[in-house]
């Protein structure tokens, strides 16, 4: 099994903040407030703590919200190998091809040695995207593009071969966003890791949010999952329904510093002030459930047990 040294998919609970206390957070309706982020921004990213159900469940209600269409055109997906994007375009156009057929784009992507079984939630949100485009003209239909990058597990000989592939995930994820959507004028969901998400990063390139904060600054706003146990969390949630998304800017929500969050030179302690714009509130942490993944079939538990033995 590789180790995925500073993987967003380990995330530790977040550390009591430091600093004074600023104003108290309010919490906003959450679907109409990512919605509307887009009149002023061409990317809203959402960072997931990943295979949590009630965030897959968050995902599935916006989709079919009814103004999701008309202000999202693409949803740009971490786990998803960009080498079957026709593939990913054919199913959510609504082509005859079942689900089955499409499974080959998580399966082969950089995390599925993280997977036991095929992810439940993502297999729900492609699914929504395509009947959602059942309803829609061609031109309104919302694209699914692949995040991760494109290779082919045939071709994995070694473990070298593979960390090649996995230290291209942000570049590459960066540039799914900059030519898929930002070039075409298009506005995209981003859905990623929490640890892809900050816009300050000490590692070489930088994060997602990094990138495409040089890129376009100002035009990407985002929001992550929120699963602090902070006494002041604990304390205000007691005022606040779920789902909503608060604001951490001049509130005490931005002095959290989040393990998730990169330390740098001169930052040894990231505060979420500065790297997120907000939270998504969908409970408290001990109501966050995970997702049970479902049993790979046969033919495909025994492609994993071959690229398992890669590292052996």
């Amino acid at each position: 099994m590789p180790v995925f040294a500073g993987s967003a998919l380990l995330v530790a609970p977040l550390l009591v903040p430091l600093g004074q206390a600023q104003g108290a957070p309010e919490p906003l309706p959450a679907a109409e407030t990512i919605l509307d982020a887009f009149a002023d921004h061409d990317l809203v990213a959402i960072g997931e703590r990943h295979d949590t159900k009630e965030l897959h469940d968050f995902y599935v209600a916006l989709i079919r919200h009814p103004r999701f269409a008309s202000v999202v055109d693409d949803i740009v997906l971490e786990i998803a190998n960009a080498k079957h994007q026709p593939l990913l375009d054919a199913f959510a156009r609504g082509e005859d091809l079942p689900l089955d057929a499409v499974r080959c784009v998580w399966r082969d992507c950089t995390n599925s040695l993280l997977q036991d079984g095929d992810p439940q939630g993502l297999e729900e949100l492609v699914v929504a995207v395509r009947e959602r485009n059942a309803g829609l003209k061609p031109e309104e239909r919302i694209r699914l593009l692949a995040g991760d990058p494109a290779f082919d597990w045939q071709e994995i000989e070694a473990p070298r071969e593979f960390y090649r592939e996995l230290s291209r995930r942000d570049e590459h994820y960066a540039s799914v966003v900059e030519h898929e959507v930002l070039l075409r004028g298009r506005h995209a969901l981003l859905l990623i890791g929490r640890g892809h998400t900050s816009r300050r990063s000490a590692r070489s390139g930088g994060t997602v949010a990094h990138r495409l904060e040089k890129l376009v600054p100002g035009r990407l706003w985002s929001v992550n999952l929120l699963t602090s146990d902070d006494p002041r969390v604990r304390e205000a949630r007691a005022n606040w329904t779920a789902p909503s998304v608060l604001r951490v800017e001049s509130t005490w929500l931005g002095e959290l510093t989040p393990s998730y969050l990169e330390r740098t030179a001169s930052d040894a302690y990231p505060r979420l002030a500065g790297a997120i714009d907000a939270v998504l509130y969908l409970g408290p942490p001990a109501s966050l459930t995970d997702l049970q993944a479902r049993p790979f079939d046969a033919r495909f538990a025994a492609e994993r047990a071959r690229r398992e033995a890669l590292f052996e």
